[in-house]
């Protein structure tokens, strides 16, 4: 039986389309977009004279304009002054030519619903292909995406798919790609049931794991927002007796798993629990007696415990359970028709079978898991068109206040200054030569992988009911591949120091047990072992300052006189000053 639930960590600044400050709008949206004065919290109408001209201001949605506390100029909201229908953004207009936005002073022309659209202070619209003729370039160095550029993602996504299901090392596969407000691909592939042979439908719902934690972190701000608490606040206030050892324990160091509380997944007595429906507390109890790896945001190391507890918060800040909360401020706020809280005996139109992996190499029907336990840190249920429905609202402005969404999405160092990628149940980071960000979950019999483009406001879910080799997070990035090229050739640098240097064995903090790193020197350069692994390991990369990367994961070395005397480890998901032994 497995002992754990994992997080595959693999969403994220943008709001939508704007317009450069002074002009005219160039269309109605769906929902007025309105100049906010930040200053006097009031908002302009389009056409009316100060429409764009404050300096200290912005554009918004009209109606998230209201849910931030402005207030219309002149006691009228602007849909009042509207009298034509609302129309589309300007991407197709000018007899069915496709509209961008030309930055006229750097020569660049910007795509409907990227970041920068419409948001350059001098510019205008022209065609994209009138655009082009006159000399001005595509941002990214492509042109913008039209209807055949969509077959060719939608043929490809079909093709990544079909190769990940082959052999059988996956059961079946949702999978979402969404471009600003444009749905690209929303599809089934393989099987939602093997036993009874059901093709995976449309809306098919899966248990999404640990991507539950950003709707967890979400739900804690909102709470914020609403007064009910601080992210300052320490644990206690919310459960009196839970024992914090001496350590001030805030409810910001369990949103960015800099706790140091033991971690309930990599304890071997979570195991018999497992299938088992007992109080919550029988949990709490289990991992709060175990001793602190580390004092409060001295190191990173991912936790389940620290999201458990956050369910717990949000129960008491709210008043009613974590289920309700999620579905009346998270769920229905986006638009999420299909997702709920999961059950293992309730019966979910559409649901998805689980399957684990097992040797020499087969499905098979996955480990009972009571819900009781995953809780706030993975026991959400949703879709994949769910899923970048929530993105989009989320990154949209529609869900979190822009301080609390700033707060949600950027990283906080350690206390000794150490930068680190991981944010609230966000994972702020780069794919491809792209800025992402991006969660994974992985349950039993299930893996989950969702990420956010803020460049060009993509969004891609992907939901495979299986836990097997078949990983949802490289199929995002096949994905983003075909989407926005090749990715940059990665960046090298001479090293400046002996290898030897850095060769030796280093321990630190891990996610479980202790983190063991073996480097050695041969031929091909450094290379890097992890704990028992074999040799010869990973080569080495190096980017200048005694520090080396492998894929993501980073590597810088440190010194005392002129000595390598420690490691500090960042695999996102851990980040840990490692010491030579």
């Amino acid at each position: 039986m497995r002992t754990s639930f994992v997080a595959t960590v693999a969403l994220l600044a943008i709001v939508g389309p704007t317009i450069a400050a002074g002009q005219a709008n160039p269309t109605r949206e769906l929902q007025t977009r309105v100049w906010v004065n930040l200053s006097s919290k009031v908002y302009h109408c389009p056409g009316t004279p100060n429409y764009g001209t404050t300096v200290n201001g912005e554009f918004m949605v009209e109606a998230q304009a209201r849910g931030f506390g402005h207030r219309a100029a002149g006691g009228r909201g602007c849909n009042d002054m509207v009298t034509e229908g609302p129309a589309p953004l300007p991407d197709t207009t000018d007899a069915g030519r496709r509209l961008v936005w030309v930055n006229t002073e750097s020569g660049v022309y910007h795509c409907p619903g990227a970041a920068d659209w419409g948001r350059t202070r001098r510019g205008r619209y022209l065609a994209e292909e009138a655009a082009s003729t006159a000399g001005h370039r595509a941002a990214g160095g492509r042109a913008c995406a039209g209807p055949d550029d969509v077959a060719r993602i939608r043929a490809a996504v079909d093709s990544i798919a079909a190769a990940a299901l082959a052999g059988g090392q996956a059961a079946g596969m949702s999978i979402a790609v969404f471009r600003g407000p444009d749905t690209v691909v929303l599809k089934g592939y393989g099987s939602a049931d093997l036993e009874l042979d059901v093709p995976t439908p449309p809306r098919a719902v899966y248990e999404i794991g640990s991507v539950t934690k950003q709707f967890t972190s979400s739900a804690i701000l909102l709470l914020v927002e609403q007064g009910k608490l601080s992210l300052d606040d320490e644990l206690v206030k919310y459960l009196p007796d839970y024992p914090t050892q001496g350590h001030r324990l805030t409810i910001r160091r369990l949103l960015d798993h800099t706790s140091g509380i033991q971690g309930y997944t990599e304890m071997p007595a979570f195991g018999p629990l497992m299938p088992q429906r007992l109080p919550r507390d029988t949990l709490v109890k289990l991992f709060s007696r175990a001793p602190f790896k580390f004092a409060p945001g001295e190191a990173l190391a991912y936790n389940n415990s620290a999201y458990f507890l956050l369910g717990l918060v949000i129960e008491k800040a709210a008043g009613g359970t974590y289920a309700d909360f999620v579905k009346t401020q998270l769920f229905d706020k986006a638009g999420m028709k299909d997702s709920r809280y999961c059950s293992e005996s309730e019966i979910i139109p559409r649901r998805a079978h689980g399957y684990d992996f097992a040797p020499p190499g087969r499905l098979v029907v996955k480990a009972h898991l009571n819900h009781t336990w995953p809780y706030a840190a993975g026991s959400l249920c949703s879709t994949a068109g769910d899923l970048a429905t929530w993105s989009m609202a989320l990154h949209g402005g529609r869900i979190l206040s822009p301080a609390s969404y700033r707060a949600l999405i950027t990283p906080s160092p350690l206390t000794n200054g150490t930068p680190v990628r991981y944010a609230m149940g966000m994972i702020n980071d780069s794919l491809g030569g792209r800025h992402v960000l991006s969660h994974g979950g992985g349950i039993n019999g299930f893996l989950a992988d969702m990420a956010y483009f803020p460049d060009d406001r993509l969004v891609i879910a992907v939901l495979v009911n299986s836990a097997g080799p078949v990983a949802p997070n490289a199929i995002t990035a096949a994905i983003a591949r075909v989407i926005h090229g090749p990715p940059p050739p990665p960046t090298s640098v001479a090293v400046d120091h002996p290898l030897a240097d850095y060769a030796g064995t280093f321990r630190g903090i891990g996610r479980g047990d202790s983190l063991t790193l073996t480097l050695a020197v041969d031929s091909a350069g450094l290379r890097l072992r992890a704990g028992n692994a074999p040799p010869p390991g990973q080569v080495l990369r190096y980017t200048g300052n005694d520090t080396f990367m492998s894929g993501r994961n980073r590597y810088t070395f440190r010194r005392e006189a002129g000595r390598v005397t420690t490691l500090v480890a960042d695999l996102i998901s851990v980040v840990s000053t490692l010491t030579r032994r």
